[in-house]
Protein backbone atom coordinates (compact mmCIF):
# COMPACT_ATOMS: atom_id res chain seq x y z
CA UNK A 1 0.00 0.00 0.00
CA UNK A 2 1.42 3.61 -0.96
CA UNK A 3 0.21 7.69 0.34
CA UNK A 4 1.35 10.62 -0.66
CA UNK A 5 4.23 11.57 1.64
CA UNK A 6 4.58 15.14 2.43
CA UNK A 7 7.63 16.79 3.61
CA UNK A 8 7.13 18.75 6.54
CA UNK A 9 10.13 20.97 8.25
CA UNK A 10 9.78 20.56 12.23
CA UNK A 11 11.88 23.84 13.84
CA UNK A 12 13.00 23.39 17.38
CA UNK A 13 11.04 26.54 19.45
CA UNK A 14 11.24 27.41 22.58
CA UNK A 15 7.04 27.16 23.06
CA UNK A 16 5.74 24.76 25.42
CA UNK A 17 4.07 22.31 23.27
CA UNK A 18 5.29 19.45 24.09
CA UNK A 19 5.73 16.44 21.86
CA UNK A 20 3.36 14.66 24.12
CA UNK A 21 1.31 16.62 24.90
CA UNK A 22 -0.49 15.95 21.47
CA UNK A 23 0.97 13.47 20.40
CA UNK A 24 -0.20 11.05 22.86
CA UNK A 25 -4.13 11.34 22.41
CA UNK A 26 -3.46 10.12 18.93
CA UNK A 27 -0.45 8.19 18.79
CA UNK A 28 -2.21 5.15 17.04
CA UNK A 29 -2.75 7.78 14.42
CA UNK A 30 0.35 8.83 13.23
CA UNK A 31 3.75 7.22 12.07
CA UNK A 32 6.96 9.22 11.21
CA UNK A 33 9.61 8.16 8.90
CA UNK A 34 12.92 9.62 9.28
CA UNK A 35 14.04 11.37 5.64
CA UNK A 36 17.30 12.58 4.62
CA UNK A 37 16.67 14.46 1.75
CA UNK A 38 13.88 16.98 1.89
CA UNK A 39 12.62 16.53 -1.88
CA UNK A 40 13.53 13.01 -2.23
CA UNK A 41 11.37 10.06 -4.03
CA UNK A 42 7.87 8.89 -2.41
CA UNK A 43 8.65 5.83 -0.44
CA UNK A 44 6.69 2.86 0.28
CA UNK A 45 4.60 3.16 3.65
CA UNK A 46 4.40 -0.21 5.41
CA UNK A 47 0.96 -1.78 5.53
CA UNK A 48 -1.33 -1.71 8.61
CA UNK A 49 -4.68 -2.59 9.25
CA UNK A 50 -6.71 1.00 7.99
CA UNK A 51 -5.22 2.86 5.00
CA UNK A 52 -2.65 5.81 5.14
CA UNK A 53 -3.55 9.26 3.65
CA UNK A 54 -1.60 12.86 3.49
CA UNK A 55 -1.71 14.76 7.36
CA UNK A 56 -2.57 18.22 6.55
CA UNK A 57 0.62 20.39 7.62
CA UNK A 58 -1.10 22.32 10.08
CA UNK A 59 -1.56 19.02 12.17
CA UNK A 60 2.30 18.60 12.28
CA UNK A 61 3.00 21.18 14.87
CA UNK A 62 6.17 22.62 16.19
CA UNK A 63 7.78 20.16 19.30
CA UNK A 64 10.98 20.89 20.67
CA UNK A 65 11.56 17.70 21.39
CA UNK A 66 12.26 16.90 17.74
CA UNK A 67 14.61 19.25 16.96
CA UNK A 68 15.72 21.15 13.30
CA UNK A 69 15.22 17.72 11.58
CA UNK A 70 13.14 16.62 8.26
CA UNK A 71 10.41 13.48 8.59
CA UNK A 72 7.81 12.20 6.35
CA UNK A 73 4.98 12.35 8.48
CA UNK A 74 1.62 9.51 6.95
CA UNK A 75 -2.12 10.23 8.45
CA UNK A 76 -4.08 6.36 9.22
CA UNK A 77 -7.57 8.03 8.33
CA UNK A 78 -10.24 5.04 8.74
CA UNK A 79 -12.83 4.61 6.62
CA UNK A 80 -16.35 4.02 7.47
CA UNK A 81 -17.51 0.16 8.42
CA UNK A 82 -20.18 0.08 6.37
CA UNK A 83 -18.16 -0.44 3.16
CA UNK A 84 -14.96 -1.92 3.14
CA UNK A 85 -12.93 -1.44 0.12
CA UNK A 86 -10.64 -4.67 -0.79
CA UNK A 87 -8.43 -3.44 -3.70
CA UNK A 88 -5.33 -4.89 -5.64
CA UNK A 89 -5.54 -4.49 -8.87
CA UNK A 90 -7.86 -2.78 -10.64
CA UNK A 91 -11.06 -1.39 -9.23
CA UNK A 92 -12.24 -1.64 -5.66
CA UNK A 93 -14.49 -4.14 -4.33
CA UNK A 94 -17.36 -3.61 -2.43
CA UNK A 95 -18.30 -5.47 0.89
CA UNK A 96 -19.04 -5.25 4.00
CA UNK A 97 -16.58 -7.93 6.14
CA UNK A 98 -18.57 -8.08 9.15
CA UNK A 99 -21.47 -10.24 7.30
CA UNK A 100 -18.35 -12.91 6.08
CA UNK A 101 -19.99 -15.58 8.27
CA UNK A 102 -23.36 -14.75 6.69
CA UNK A 103 -22.13 -14.69 3.06
CA UNK A 104 -20.01 -18.04 3.24
CA UNK A 105 -23.22 -19.79 5.03
CA UNK A 106 -25.19 -18.49 2.09
CA UNK A 107 -23.24 -19.72 -1.01
CA UNK A 108 -22.42 -22.94 1.20
CA UNK A 109 -25.80 -23.77 0.78
CA UNK A 110 -26.16 -22.57 -2.71
CA UNK A 111 -23.47 -24.90 -3.61
CA UNK A 112 -24.81 -27.74 -2.06
CA UNK A 113 -28.45 -27.08 -3.93
CA UNK A 114 -26.93 -26.32 -7.52
CA UNK A 115 -24.55 -29.51 -7.43
CA UNK A 116 -28.15 -31.63 -6.53
CA UNK A 117 -29.93 -30.08 -9.35
CA UNK A 118 -26.88 -30.58 -11.60
CA UNK A 119 -26.09 -34.52 -10.59
CA UNK A 120 -30.37 -35.16 -10.82
CA UNK A 121 -29.69 -33.24 -14.84
CA UNK A 122 -27.32 -35.00 -15.88
CA UNK A 123 -28.74 -38.39 -14.81
CA UNK A 124 -31.78 -37.47 -16.47
CA UNK A 125 -29.99 -36.25 -20.12
CA UNK A 126 -27.87 -39.10 -19.85
CA UNK A 127 -30.47 -41.60 -19.73
CA UNK A 128 -32.99 -41.94 -22.61
CA UNK A 129 -35.42 -43.68 -19.85
CA UNK A 130 -35.18 -41.05 -17.47
CA UNK A 131 -35.86 -38.45 -20.61
CA UNK A 132 -38.56 -40.20 -21.99
CA UNK A 133 -40.40 -40.06 -18.57
CA UNK A 134 -40.58 -36.71 -18.13
CA UNK A 135 -41.44 -36.26 -21.76
CA UNK A 136 -44.23 -38.24 -21.47
CA UNK A 137 -45.71 -36.83 -18.08
CA UNK A 138 -46.89 -33.94 -20.05
CA UNK A 139 -47.68 -30.90 -18.25
CA UNK A 140 -49.00 -31.92 -15.03
CA UNK A 141 -45.64 -32.70 -13.51
CA UNK A 142 -44.21 -29.06 -14.03
CA UNK A 143 -47.19 -27.14 -12.70
CA UNK A 144 -47.20 -29.40 -9.75
CA UNK A 145 -43.80 -28.24 -9.71
CA UNK A 146 -44.52 -24.35 -10.26
CA UNK A 147 -47.03 -25.10 -6.94
CA UNK A 148 -44.80 -26.40 -4.76
CA UNK A 149 -42.60 -23.68 -5.48
CA UNK A 150 -44.95 -20.56 -5.19
CA UNK A 151 -45.82 -21.99 -1.67
CA UNK A 152 -42.06 -21.99 -0.85
CA UNK A 153 -41.93 -18.84 -1.79
CA UNK A 154 -45.44 -17.50 -0.12
CA UNK A 155 -43.13 -19.44 3.22
CA UNK A 156 -40.24 -17.83 3.20
CA UNK A 157 -41.59 -14.04 2.07
CA UNK A 158 -44.74 -14.53 4.88
CA UNK A 159 -44.42 -16.75 7.52
CA UNK A 160 -41.53 -16.45 10.38
CA UNK A 161 -41.15 -19.99 10.70
CA UNK A 162 -39.10 -20.33 7.53
CA UNK A 163 -36.38 -18.01 8.75
CA UNK A 164 -35.48 -20.74 11.12
CA UNK A 165 -34.28 -24.09 11.51
CA UNK A 166 -35.34 -26.50 10.73
CA UNK A 167 -38.04 -24.88 8.73
CA UNK A 168 -35.93 -23.15 6.47
CA UNK A 169 -34.10 -25.84 5.46
CA UNK A 170 -37.02 -27.79 4.68
CA UNK A 171 -38.50 -25.12 2.27
CA UNK A 172 -35.15 -25.15 0.71
CA UNK A 173 -35.55 -29.14 0.22
CA UNK A 174 -38.52 -28.26 -1.35
CA UNK A 175 -37.14 -25.46 -3.43
CA UNK A 176 -34.69 -27.81 -4.80
CA UNK A 177 -37.27 -30.83 -5.32
CA UNK A 178 -39.62 -27.86 -7.05
CA UNK A 179 -36.65 -26.64 -9.15
CA UNK A 180 -35.12 -29.59 -10.22
CA UNK A 181 -38.56 -31.37 -11.58
CA UNK A 182 -39.12 -28.03 -13.91
CA UNK A 183 -35.25 -28.02 -15.15
CA UNK A 184 -35.53 -31.48 -15.63
CA UNK A 185 -38.78 -31.48 -17.54
CA UNK A 186 -37.58 -28.79 -20.15
CA UNK A 187 -33.78 -30.09 -20.78
CA UNK A 188 -35.04 -33.57 -21.26
CA UNK A 189 -36.82 -31.59 -24.54
CA UNK A 190 -33.44 -30.62 -25.83
CA UNK A 191 -30.21 -32.38 -27.17
CA UNK A 192 -27.81 -32.73 -24.44
CA UNK A 193 -25.53 -30.02 -26.53
CA UNK A 194 -27.52 -27.85 -25.53
CA UNK A 195 -27.71 -28.64 -22.40
CA UNK A 196 -24.26 -28.30 -21.91
CA UNK A 197 -23.85 -25.48 -23.76
CA UNK A 198 -26.67 -23.55 -21.91
CA UNK A 199 -24.34 -24.21 -18.70
CA UNK A 200 -21.53 -22.90 -19.87
CA UNK A 201 -23.40 -19.63 -20.68
CA UNK A 202 -25.09 -19.31 -17.37
CA UNK A 203 -21.69 -19.38 -15.45
CA UNK A 204 -20.63 -16.44 -17.31
CA UNK A 205 -23.70 -14.98 -16.81
CA UNK A 206 -23.43 -15.62 -12.78
CA UNK A 207 -19.56 -14.62 -13.29
CA UNK A 208 -20.43 -11.20 -14.70
CA UNK A 209 -23.48 -10.94 -12.20
CA UNK A 210 -21.05 -11.26 -9.18
CA UNK A 211 -18.50 -8.99 -10.76
CA UNK A 212 -21.24 -6.39 -10.79
CA UNK A 213 -22.79 -7.05 -7.42
CA UNK A 214 -19.00 -6.16 -5.63
CA UNK A 215 -18.80 -2.84 -7.50
CA UNK A 216 -19.94 0.69 -5.90
CA UNK A 217 -23.11 0.90 -7.91
CA UNK A 218 -26.15 0.49 -5.19
CA UNK A 219 -28.39 -2.08 -7.66
CA UNK A 220 -30.84 -2.48 -4.86
CA UNK A 221 -32.00 1.07 -4.68
CA UNK A 222 -33.73 0.21 -8.09
CA UNK A 223 -35.37 -2.92 -6.68
CA UNK A 224 -38.94 -1.24 -6.93
CA UNK A 225 -38.46 -0.22 -10.62
CA UNK A 226 -37.55 -4.01 -11.46
CA UNK A 227 -40.49 -5.45 -10.00
CA UNK A 228 -42.58 -2.93 -12.01
CA UNK A 229 -40.81 -4.10 -15.26
CA UNK A 230 -40.55 -7.70 -14.53
CA UNK A 231 -44.51 -7.56 -13.16
CA UNK A 232 -44.89 -5.82 -16.82
CA UNK A 233 -43.04 -8.26 -18.74
CA UNK A 234 -44.92 -11.14 -17.26
CA UNK A 235 -48.40 -9.76 -17.71
CA UNK A 236 -47.26 -9.54 -21.54
CA UNK A 237 -45.81 -12.92 -21.65
CA UNK A 238 -49.33 -14.44 -20.13
CA UNK A 239 -50.74 -12.61 -23.20
CA UNK A 240 -48.36 -13.90 -25.43
CA UNK A 241 -49.16 -17.61 -24.09
CA UNK A 242 -52.83 -16.97 -24.58
CA UNK A 243 -52.75 -15.73 -28.12
CA UNK A 244 -50.59 -18.92 -28.84
CA UNK A 245 -53.21 -21.21 -27.31
CA UNK A 246 -56.20 -19.45 -29.16
CA UNK A 247 -54.88 -19.42 -32.29
CA UNK A 248 -52.56 -22.17 -32.23
CA UNK A 249 -49.71 -20.78 -33.63
CA UNK A 250 -45.87 -20.53 -32.32
CA UNK A 251 -44.89 -16.89 -33.01
CA UNK A 252 -41.30 -17.71 -31.84
CA UNK A 253 -39.67 -14.65 -32.49
CA UNK A 254 -41.80 -12.92 -30.32
CA UNK A 255 -40.61 -16.10 -27.51
CA UNK A 256 -37.30 -15.12 -28.70
CA UNK A 257 -37.29 -11.35 -28.06
CA UNK A 258 -39.46 -12.14 -24.21
CA UNK A 259 -36.86 -14.93 -23.16
CA UNK A 260 -34.06 -12.45 -23.74
CA UNK A 261 -35.77 -9.46 -22.45
CA UNK A 262 -36.71 -11.83 -18.92
CA UNK A 263 -33.20 -13.07 -19.11
CA UNK A 264 -31.84 -9.62 -18.94
CA UNK A 265 -34.48 -8.74 -16.16
CA UNK A 266 -32.83 -11.82 -14.22
CA UNK A 267 -29.69 -10.97 -14.40
CA UNK A 268 -30.16 -7.84 -12.94
CA UNK A 269 -32.43 -9.88 -9.65
CA UNK A 270 -29.45 -11.73 -9.63
CA UNK A 271 -27.16 -8.51 -9.15
CA UNK A 272 -29.37 -7.06 -6.30
CA UNK A 273 -29.86 -10.57 -4.71
CA UNK A 274 -26.32 -10.66 -4.38
CA UNK A 275 -25.82 -7.57 -3.09
CA UNK A 276 -28.21 -7.67 -0.43
CA UNK A 277 -26.53 -10.58 1.23
CA UNK A 278 -23.06 -8.89 0.95
CA UNK A 279 -24.53 -6.22 2.63
CA UNK A 280 -23.86 -2.19 2.56
CA UNK A 281 -26.74 -1.37 0.51
CA UNK A 282 -29.93 0.49 0.44
CA UNK A 283 -31.69 -3.32 1.03
CA UNK A 284 -29.91 -5.87 2.72
CA UNK A 285 -30.96 -8.82 3.85
CA UNK A 286 -30.65 -10.05 7.71
CA UNK A 287 -28.11 -12.25 8.68
CA UNK A 288 -30.64 -14.66 10.39
CA UNK A 289 -32.46 -14.99 6.70
CA UNK A 290 -29.26 -16.71 5.32
CA UNK A 291 -31.73 -19.35 3.66
CA UNK A 292 -33.72 -16.44 2.00
CA UNK A 293 -30.80 -15.71 0.36
CA UNK A 294 -30.01 -19.13 -0.64
CA UNK A 295 -33.27 -19.45 -2.14
CA UNK A 296 -33.30 -16.53 -3.77
CA UNK A 297 -29.87 -16.42 -5.26
CA UNK A 298 -30.48 -20.52 -6.08
CA UNK A 299 -33.97 -19.77 -8.25
CA UNK A 300 -32.57 -16.82 -9.99
CA UNK A 301 -29.45 -18.46 -11.32
CA UNK A 302 -31.63 -21.76 -12.07
CA UNK A 303 -34.28 -19.81 -13.86
CA UNK A 304 -31.47 -18.34 -15.96
CA UNK A 305 -30.09 -21.31 -17.00
CA UNK A 306 -33.41 -22.59 -18.32
CA UNK A 307 -34.04 -19.94 -20.53
CA UNK A 308 -30.92 -19.71 -22.22
CA UNK A 309 -31.91 -23.56 -22.60
CA UNK A 310 -34.87 -22.43 -24.40
CA UNK A 311 -33.43 -19.35 -26.28
CA UNK A 312 -30.75 -22.02 -27.58
CA UNK A 313 -33.05 -24.49 -28.18
CA UNK A 314 -35.24 -21.82 -30.19
CA UNK A 315 -32.21 -20.50 -32.65
CA UNK A 316 -30.86 -24.38 -32.87
CA UNK A 317 -34.69 -25.33 -34.29
CA UNK A 318 -34.11 -22.07 -36.66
Amino acid sequence: MKAEETVVTIIEDDTSNKAGSDGNKDEDKYKVFNDSTQNGPQKDIEKTEIPLCEIPKEKSGKSKAFGDKVYVVAYNSVQPQRIQRAGGIGPPLYYDPARNDFVRVVLILVLVMLLITAAVLAMVNSSDEWRDMFVSTGTMLPMLALLLLMGVNYAFICSACARYPPCNFVCLLLAVVAMTILAAFITSHYRTEIVLYATIATAAVVFVCVILAFTSFDFTAWILYVIVISVALSVIIMIVVLMMLITGQTMKPVVLALLILATLVQCVMLTIELQSVLGGRSVELSEYDYALGAFMIYTSIISIFLKIVQILGILDDG
